[in-house]
């Protein structure tokens, strides 16, 4: 996928203005000796003034000041075409996970009674709600859920974090580690080597962007996916429809066409919003047996995984896939948000 000897070159300070991925509501340096500190100072100001107070762009600071550049252009790029969807933080040098290059988390999954209680007394924050608790019209049983989720955002370290938001996003700092980078891509091409010698699809299509932006683009598309799952059944049906017309070039199929529209493609963690013809369990693994080769022929392996993987990855490619065609067949997918409103239009298109 990558020419080993290309890794140094492979951060963008000035992002990636093709791609829509350079903001235009955000001014950054571009000087190699800018302060890595300062970008991380306007990224949060940028967030804080579009209706995200308690952002934190966590170690973005610490970063190489090429990809701290390229990582807030990119940020802020996704949240100017999708600004409902929030994160209450973004660690770009995560060592939370060590073997995870990236994660999001979905409050609405992960807090679903926390965040309603939040946005019900007008607060953010776990830290505030215990209050709450003592609620005379809450039951005995309303108090143990919410007093469980409190706690459990203690332990998860989003006790003052903003649970009205869409959810966090950790990046991996071997990103941001040159030896711990080159591992990585070499690893990637020894993966898609094996496969293409086994005649499988490869386990990452070929990029045009760092790995760094192409982490942050798949993990926001996880973001976004939750905040399609908040718009309905409806709404999300009709958004993977358009998907299965851009991957399988099947068009608009009917809902109930359980193998073509990857609406019912098994989900893994926003099972609210599961395909009404998902099936039972037997259907579930046909369903992604007999789809494997015909979604990783075009979106590679790691899509197949589950839907969440498979909306994460095809939001991501229609950013930074080196395929032209893929990119052109993909903005399918971002017409059909614009049309639930999830997104908003901008500048030219992708």
């Amino acid at each position: 996928m990558f020419n080993m000897s290309d890794v140094p070159f492979l951060w963008s300070p000035s992002g990636y203005p093709s791609r829509l991925l350079d903001p235009v509501s955000l001014e950054l340096p571009t000087r190699s000796n800018a302060s890595a500190a300062g970008v991380r100072e306007r990224v949060e100001r940028w967030e804080h003034r579009h209706g995200n107070p308690d952002f934190e762009a966590r170690h973005l600071d610490t970063l190489p000041i090429h990809l701290a550049l390229e990582s807030a252009r990119v940020w802020v790029s996704l949240r100017e075409l999708f600004p409902e969807v929030r994160a209450s933080h973004v660690d770009f040098a995560s060592k939370k996970e060590k073997d995870t290059l990236g994660e999001a988390t979905s409050f609405r999954e992960q807090y679903p009674y926390l965040r309603a209680s939040a946005q019900h007394a007008d607060l953010r924050q776990p830290r505030d709600l215990w209050t709450l608790c003592d609620d005379d019209e809450l039951s005995p049983a309303q108090v143990r859920l919410l007093s469980q989720e409190i706690g459990n955002a203690r332990k998860w370290g989003d006790y003052k974090s903003d649970v009205t938001a869409t959810g966090t996003v950790e990046i991996s700092a071997c990103l941001s580690h040159p030896r711990c980078y080159k591992k990585l891509l070499a690893y990637w091409e020894r993966r898609n080597a094996r496969a293409l010698a086994a005649g499988l699809p490869p386990r990452i299509v070929p990029i045009s962007t760092s790995a760094a932006t192409y982490i942050i683009c798949h993990e926001f598309g996880h973001l976004v996916d939750s905040d399609l799952s908040a718009c309905g059944p409806d709404a999300t049906e009709r958004v993977y429809a358009a998907l299965s017309q851009a991957v399988l070039g099947i068009d608009r199929p009917s809902p109930r066409q359980w193998r073509e529209n990857l609406w019912n493609y098994p989900s893994g963690y926003l099972r609210e919003n599961a395909g009404a013809y998902e099936g039972s369990p037997d259907r579930r693994r046909d369903t992604v047996k007999s789809m494997r080769m015909r979604i990783g022929s075009r979106l590679g392996s790691y899509a197949t995984t589950n839907r969440d993987e498979l909306f994460a990855e095809s939001f991501a490619l229609s950013f930074v896939a080196r395929s032209a065609s893929l990119r052109s067949d993909l903005k399918l997918l971002h017409k059909a948000l614009v049309s639930e409103g999830v997104r908003v239009e901008r500048r030219t298109s992708l």
